[in-house]
Parts: structure tokens; C-alpha cells; sequence
């Protein structure tokens, strides 16, 4: 398997999945993982959408209408596994017509991928499907949003950015979360998705995932129905500093 390396520049906060014993892991291109124990998820570019704060809550979707959507993270020590407590994790993401809150929404040429504003809705000011919580004593944070919809030149995916205080500072590390093409077909023809249709985009056109296969499955999260709500759950790891 082609190894990966993770940029350690600038944080060293990574989202992983506990392993058993040792594994051989992907990165993205230039360090080498300091653990076989942790697997971590690609760090990506943190997008066009972010702001500088957020408000501290769980429930984030402000009555906007679609799939209820429970994530559930745990926070947890990149070398030993062990539960983080005290780690900012915050979340952004389209609601159900691909629109994000708190910006000028950009629209994406399908041909040449080039992006404009104009007729475009803005809604600065406005905070829906944005919050942050802290971890608790066990490493825990849980967030209830909805299925994202999708948008010009992009697969359907959730923002995650974590925060963790250390004697070096803070390390930061921002991703993006996918969803399982199966799940994503199913909510795409139920209201008040399916007035937009399936997806336009595949992955050769998404602009940060660029046809890589191998990025896409590291960043497709583990999901399930419960009853009509539908759940994630994942690990995020950090250093301890």
C-alpha cells in the first residue's frame, strides 16, 4: 500500500481508529506515523467555510429540515489510545440545499471548476449547522445535525476541526468527513433532499478529494440507521503535548 504522510506542520491533532495490534498505515506524503496503535484519518484543507468561532452546542441544526444525523466522537491519545478529555471539536456543514451559514455561498462551474458568488445566498450572520463541544472526562463529544446536501464540484461531507491545548501550544487539525455512497443514495430521495436530485458531482470532480480512491475511503465514515435517524461514530486522536 502507498504510505501517506500527515502534514505535522501546524497541528498534530489527527482523527483515528483504534486498532488492536500493529498495522501498516496510510498517511498523506512526508512523516511517519509515531504509533501502529491509532490509524489516523487524512488531514485536509479546512475549505472555504470557516469561521473564527463558533457557538458552544451539541444540537446545531436550528430547525433546518433533513435526515437527523447523531456523530459521535471520542477524542482519544494518538500514542496509547487513551481518552482525551478537555479537546475542542467543532463542526461545520451545507444543510439539505448545499447553502452553509455565516458566508457568501460560492457556486462552482461543473466544466472548469471555477467558482463566483454572483446571485449566490448570503448568510452572514447566521450560525445553522456550526458548533463546537469539549471533550469530557472519557473523551467524548456528540453532535446533532443533519445529512449534509451537496453543492457544486463537491461529494457531500461534514467539516471537523479539533483544538488541543499543549505546553507547545495549540495543535490544530482540520479534515473532512464523508458519507457511505449507500446511505447518501437512500436520503437523496426523501424529502426535502429530493426536490435537487442525486448528487452531479463524482469523485474525479470533487476539488479535494480530485478522483483519489484511497482518500476516500479513509474519510467515509462508519454509519447506520436507527430507526430514521441516522449515526457515526468515530475516533479523534490528539498528542498530549
Amino acid at each position: 500500500m502507498h504510505r501517506r504522510t500527515f502534514l505535522a506542520g501546524g497541528g498534530a491533532l489527527l482523527a483515528a481508529a483504534c486498532e488492536t495490534g500493529p498495522v501498516t498505515v496510510a498517511t498523506p506524503a512526508g512523516a511517519v506515523m509515531p504509533s501502529s496503535q491509532c490509524k489516523p484519518v487524512i488531514r485536509t484543507t479546512e475549505g472555504p467555510y470557516v469561521l473564527p468561532t463558533s457557538p458552544l452546542r451539541s444540537d446545531v441544526r436550528e430547525g433546518r429540515p433533513g435526515v437527523p444525523l447523531t456523530l459521535r466522537f471520542q477524542v482519544v491519545d494518538l500514542y496509547t489510545c487513551q481518552p482525551m478529555p478537555n479537546v475542542k471539536v467543532e463542526v461545520w456543514q451545507s444543510d439539505a440545499n448545499g447553502i452553509y451559514s455565516g458566508v457568501i455561498n460560492m457556486e462552482f462551474d461543473i466544466v472548469t471548476l471555477k467558482s463566483s458568488i454572483e446571485g449566490r445566498p448570503d448568510t452572514r450572520g447566521q450560525e445553522f449547522l456550526r458548533g463546537h463541544q469539549v471533550s469530557d472526562t472519557d473523551g467524548y463529544v456528540v453532535f446533532n445535525t443533519i445529512f449534509p446536501g451537496w453543492y457544486s464540484a463537491r461529494l457531500p461531507h461534514i467539516h471537523v476541526r479539533s483544538f488541543n491545548e499543549t505546553p507547545r501550544g495549540i495543535m490544530t487539525h482540520n479534515t473532512q468527513l464523508f458519507m457511505p455512497a449507500v446511505i447518501q443514495n437512500q436520503v437523496y430521495q426523501t424529502d426535502p433532499y429530493k426536490a435537487r436530485g442525486p448528487n452531479t458531482i463524482g469523485l474525479d470532480r470533487d476539488l479535494v478529494l480530485r478522483g483519489d480512491t484511497h482518500l476516500l475511503r479513509e474519510l467515509t465514515m462508519p454509519m447506520k440507521w436507527n430507526a430514521s435517524t441516522l449515526e457515526a461514530d468515530m475516533k479523534l486522536a490528539a498528542f498530549r503535548g
